[in-house]
Formats: C-alpha cells, structure tokens, sequence
C-alpha cells in the first residue's frame, strides 16, 4: 500500500517482520510538541515499535482512514485546540476510530476538557496528561502491552480488558460517586484482608480500558458479578447523576443485590426513596464484611484450593491491574499453592524473597520519571539499605497502587531454592528427559545469581559448581541448544572465582565461556539471538577481566571481537518507504537491548585501553631467555657463549587473517629468523601454517633472532605499529 497521509518514525533498530504500529494524533500544528517525547519513551521500553503520525495536511480524508485501519493502535492527546477548532483529526478520524472499536487511548491534556470530549465522542474512557505526574507514562506502558498480537484481533481488544474476572470466583461491582474515589482504597483493603474473601474481585471503573465506551462494558460488569456495593456519601443525593440515572437501575432491572455502605452520614431515607435500597451497613460497626454479606443474604465461596487458581489469585495481587496491589496477599496465596509443590508458585515466591520483583518494580518508576537506576539512588535507602517506605507510584492523585514495602528475605529464599531444587532433581531423576532438566539447571543458574548480586560469593559456589557439573558432561555430545547453559556456567564460576581473587581459575573459566560461544555462534547458517547476545556477554565480561588485571593487549582483542561481531552478525530488515530502506535491526528486543549496551561497553573500553597504554608507552619490548639449543643462527651463537641467550620480544595481535598475511610478508622479506610464543607453543613466524595453528584471538609473543638490540628494536616497532593499532 502507498502511503501518503501517514509517515512513520522508526528507531534504527527497529525490525520490520514483527514490528507493532501504533499512530499517534493530535492536532497537526502540535505534533512537534508532543511526539518527541513520546517516542523517546517509548523506544525506551519497546524497541518493536514504528510510530506513526499524520502529515501537517490532509490531502485525502478517504486515504488517511485506509491508511489508518493498517495500524495497530492509537494514542491520541486531547487538547482544547483538537476540540473546540474545526480539524481532520477531531473531526473525521477520532469518531471512525471510536466507531471500529480500534485500540484507542485518548490522553486529555488540558483543565476542564472531560465534558467537551464527553460530548464531542461520548462516554470514551480516558486518562488525564499532567507534565508532573507519571500518570500517562503508566497508562501508555500498560496500553502498548495489553495490545493483541495481531491485527486480526483489533475488534477484540475491549473483549480482552475483562478476560481476568474468570480468575475469581465472584465479582462485586463498586458503584461510587467519582469525588468518593477515596474511599475506594480503604473498601478494598478492608474487604481483602479477610481470608475468606481474598477470591473476589471489586470492579470498579479504574478497569476500564482507555478508549472504550463504558457505559456498554459497565452495564456488563453489572450484569455479570455477583453484587453491587453501593457506596453511601451525600453526594448521591446530587440530582441526576450517573449512579442514579444508569447504574442502580439496570442493576435491579438484572436483580442484581444492593448492598449500601455509608462512608459519610447521609439522610438514609432520601437514599432509600432515591435508590430503593433496604441494606445499608456502617462499616465500622461490623467486624468483618463476610458479616455483612451473610446478613445481606449473599453467599460467600469457599476459595478454590486447586494451585493453579491460587497462582492466579497471587499474580492478580502482584500486578495490580485486576485488584489491589497487595504483595501479603500475594504471597499468603503463594505458599498455600506451594504446599501442592506447584512449580510457578516457588518461581514466583523465590522472586519475591530474592528482591528481584522489587528491584524490577522500583527500576520502572525510575524509567518513567526519568531517573537512574535503583542501585544509583542512595538517597531512596535507610540505614540497612532497604528501599526507602515513602516511596511509592501512584495511579492518580489519590491511589498509590504500589506500596513501598520490602518483602526481600535472603534466608527465606535460601529455604525455597533448596526446597524447589530438591524438588526438581527428584523428578530429573525419576524423568531424565530435557523438560525436567532444564528447570532444574535455570534454577541452580538463579541460586547461584542470587547470591552473586548479594556479593555472597563463598555461598554461590555451591550451587554453581552442582550446575556445573550438571552440564559439563554436555561437552562430550553433539551441540545442542543446552550448550547455552555450560557457557553460562562457565561465566558465572569465572565471575565467582574473579571476585574471590582466585583468577587462574577464573580465567580458564572466562575463557571456556568465550570459546563454548564462539563454537554455538561460528558457522550458524541461521541467525541466533541467544548464541549472538551470549557471545557478547561473555567477551564483555572477559575482556573486562584482563584489562583490570592489566592485560591490555588481550582485553582490547576481546573487544575488537565484540565490535567485529555485532557488525557481522546484524541482520538487515527493510521496510520500503519511498523505495529506500530505512532502518535496519535485531531479532528481538533483548538482542536490541545487549547489543547496544556491548557496542557502549567496548567502544569506551577501548579508549580507555588506548589511554593507559599511552600513558604506558605502546611500544614495551621485553628480553626473553632462549636455551642455545633452540638458537640457529652462527652470528648470535658466536657473541654469546652463555647456556641462555638474551632475545628482544613484544607482545602482538594476529586476530585477523590480514594481520597474519601482513606478517609472513613482512617476515619472510628478512634475514633474520622470528618465533611466535603462545604459552607452551613455539612457531616459526614465516610459515603460515605453523602460524594459522595459534590462538589468533589471544595475545602472541613475537621474538626476533638478534642481539643487535638497536637492530631488534627498528624492527619490532614497525611489527608493533602495524599489528597492535
């Protein structure tokens, strides 16, 4: 299709095979104000993104409208200009947008605009932008992921914003006055603390999806739970408002129950003349709702012990898209489903104990407003170094829906990885097949993880060593994708020994890494993500290694390699876009991820290896001791008559196959004899096949055969400048 009213902003990266257009619209003279920072945030998160936008004018409305049912989603931002101004946007495309049902979020950015949208597009649920609130970035981020997967699926979307209620036994709908959205918080809480019913869902309009009509999906909230509980404050005696007039009425035309509670005093019999409503409880008075319930004839059901049910409870808990967020719940929920040893309930409990959830938590708050990392900001730490209690985000202005409060365990999460271990080697050894297998190996992987990120290094040897050993028989078989995990076995003993300042031993396992990647990822025919990123990894983390040892020359070839692989192993994708290519990309968002963060950490590596090795000298030769016996020359024999003869050496790079040709050439032109020195090894430097069966990815000593050191030094420093830059 020829596109000629849209244009579309990709990131340089960005792969066109599985990418997800979303449109972005305002008013045309307000799209240099608000798409830069929205692709920035965006990019920031998903990398699969092309961002569209329409031209400053509209030739064609019909084209624009083809043109737009291509997309994926919208998001538009609402202004005054947009509304109250006569447009192609406001006017033509929104109602089309509305009126297909297509994944739409409206972000009003303005005071007093919800009864000019209202009435221009109807009941459209929406959020509000507010430049010092983090509330759109939530609500954009939460949008782009709740998008479904293909394009076929559009007319689906407002269907998928309910799919969770299934997850509960029962559903109580909330009916509430907006200005008592206060009181919210405190139902649920009061309501979920109680055991007995931690399985029912309270759906109130916050669950609405932006973009849909909501008076359609409330009715069929309505008509669907198992009661509505009708919050009780004077502000329901307003006239005409929409609890009155839409809610309490269809939901006694479904026979629906009414259960009133009164957060305010309020002229019961007005309410009960306005609302028929019979029960009405104060809520302080009771000690429990399930009371209330009973009394108000509601039956309550036993909560459903089957595990996976209780997983889902627990992840409804954690996330907070569907209830509260409430981690006590969650994890109560958690060790009852593993008490039926339910393997997602210990993956979920052990990244709750370990602090993983937490710190993932706390690293999207900072993402969305723009701040560092969790491990950079010390001043959101107490004293024991524990995330400060104040902090906290929040959904508006009155609902903080995640509560700073630190559910990190280091013992308990020892007990539930030893727990879970047993539990996976048991059934490994009862079913040696590769579905028991791998759980059990990306298990004793994070144990062993856990305790290096708490610099717990004596303790993460054990685990890992028993990956180790699990693994390293995959040495004798043919390459299999299980091959991945000796090279992440390898990388995190080396790490481990490095940080226990045994580095022999680090070093032969850096080094196992480096080389079980290079095998995956050499003579792939296919590109391999996983091979590719662990390559990079492994190289990054080698190369840093020897360069704090003062290694240098070897840590800027493992460098040079990091760069040189990422150039070969881009994959080019290519959207026409006026008969040019315009971007290029990776697989994946995770290959996007490490490859930008390997090119960052090897381009500034090297500088600072080029830095020190000025500072240094380039050109260090050093005397290396040769026996007589390995001495031909008569020249050199004759002016020395001691068992060890005194030869001038320097360190050189061969890792290329120039580089090695250039040397023959160059050596091969001279008198003189040259050996190249690998630790046991011992070649001559002018034949290309001794040469060619060296390490060419690690460091080589060059020894000239003269003692006319002046003569030696010319001749090394050509060698040197040559190899070395």
């Amino acid at each position: 299709m020829k596109y000629t009213e849209l244009i579309p902003n990709v990131k340089w990266n960005c792969p066109s095979h599985n990418n997800r257009n979303v449109l972005v619209i305002c008013h045309p003279q307000q799209i240099p104000f608000y798409l830069p920072k929205l692709k920035d945030f965006i990019w920031e998160r998903f990398t699969n993104i092309t961002i569209w936008q329409t031209n400053l004018e509209i030739a064609d409305k019909n084209q624009l409208l083809k043109e737009v049912d291509q997309v994926d989603a919208v998001i538009c931002f609402v202004t005054e200009l947009l509304v109250l101004t006569s447009n192609v946007i406001g006017d033509d495309l929104i109602p089309i947008i509305i009126e297909k049902k297509y994944p739409f979020l409206p972000i009003l950015d303005g005071r007093n605009l919800e009864q000019i949208f209202e009435q221009k597009y109807g009941h459209i649920h929406f959020v509000k932008y507010n430049e010092n609130q983090t509330l759109k970035f939530d609500a954009i981020e939460k949008f782009i992921k709740g998008l479904p997967l293909h394009e076929k699926r559009k007319n689906q979307w407002f269907e998928l914003s309910n799919r969770n209620m299934e997850s509960f036994s029962q559903t109580y709908f909330i009916s509430y006055r907006k200005v008592d959205g206060k009181y919210i918080d405190y139902l649920q809480h009061r309501i979920h603390k109680e055991s007995s019913l931690v399985d029912t869902k309270l759906w109130y309009d916050a669950y609405l999806v932006p973009g849909e009509n909501y008076d359609n999906n409330l009715l069929g909230i309505i008509e669907k739970c198992s009661a509505v509980i009708l919050v009780i404050t004077p502000h329901l005696l307003e006239p005409n408002n929409y609890v009155l007039r839409v809610e309490v009425p269809f939901a006694k035309e479904c026979g629906k129950p009414i259960i009133g509670i009164m957060m305010e005093e309020t002229d019961l019999k007005v309410i009960r003349d306005l609302y028929g409503v019979e029960k009405i409880y104060r809520i302080q008075k009771w000690d429990s709702f399930t009371d209330i319930l009973f009394d108000a004839g509601i039956p309550v059901p036993e909560i459903d012990s089957y595990p996976r049910h209780l997983y889902r409870l627990a992840t409804a808990y954690i996330d907070g898209n569907d209830v509260e967020c409430n981690m006590q719940i969650a994890c109560g929920l958690l060790y009852q489903a593993i008490q039926y040893k339910y393997h997602d309930a210990y993956t979920k409990l052990i990244e709750i104990k370990t602090g993983e959830y937490e710190k993932s938590v706390m690293n999207r708050y900072f993402q969305a407003n723009h701040l560092k990392g969790i491990e950079d900001n010390s001043e959101l730490n107490d004293d024991n170094g524990e995330m400060s209690e104040r902090l906290y985000k929040k959904k508006d202005d009155n609902k903080p829906i995640i509560y700073k409060e630190s559910y990190k365990d280091i013992v308990e999460a020892k007990r539930l990885f030893d727990e879970y271990i047993k539990i996976l080697k048991e059934r490994y050894e009862i079913n040696p097949t590769e579905s028991c297998f791998i759980p059990l190996l990306d298990c004793l992987r994070k144990y062993g993880e856990f305790y290096l990120n708490e610099n717990m290094f004596k303790q993460a040897l054990e685990p890992l060593l028993l990956f180790y050993k699990y693994v390293e028989p995959l040495e004798k078989q043919e390459p299999s994708k299980l091959y991945t995990y000796l090279s992440v076995a390898s990388l995190l003993l080396a790490k481990t020994y490095d940080a226990l300042e045994d580095y022999d031993i680090a070093e032969e396992y850096y080094k196992k890494s480096v080389d079980t990647d290079r095998m995956l990822n050499d003579g792939n025919s296919t590109y391999n993500s996983i091979t590719y990123t662990n390559l990079l990894t492994s190289l990054c983390e080698f190369g840093d290694f020897c360069q704090k040892r003062g290694k240098l020359l070897r840590a800027k070839i493992l460098y040079q390699e990091v760069l040189e692989t990422i150039q070969n192993n881009g994959v080019f994708y290519g959207r026409e876009w006026d008969d040019v290519t315009v971007y290029h990309g990776y697989e994946d968002e995770t290959t996007v991820n490490r490859t930008e963060e390997a090119t960052r950490f090897a381009i500034i590596s090297l500088w600072e290896i080029e830095t020190e090795l000025l500072k240094v000298g380039k050109f260090r030769p050093t005397i290396k001791k040769y026996s007589r016996k390995l001495i031909t020359s008569p020249k050199i024999l004759k002016s020395c008559e001691e068992d060890d003869v005194e030869l001038l050496s320097h360190e050189i790079m061969i890792n290329s196959f120039d580089k090695i040709r250039w040397l023959i050439d160059f050596t091969s032109k001279s008198e003189l004899e040259f050996d190249i020195c690998q630790n046991r090894f011992c070649v001559d430097a002018k034949c290309l096949t001794a040469v060619m069966e060296l390490d060419t990815s690690d460091v080589c000593q060059l020894v000239v055969h003269t003692v006319d050191i002046d003569q030696a030094t010319k001749i090394l420093k050509e060698i040197v400048k040559m190899l070395n830059e």
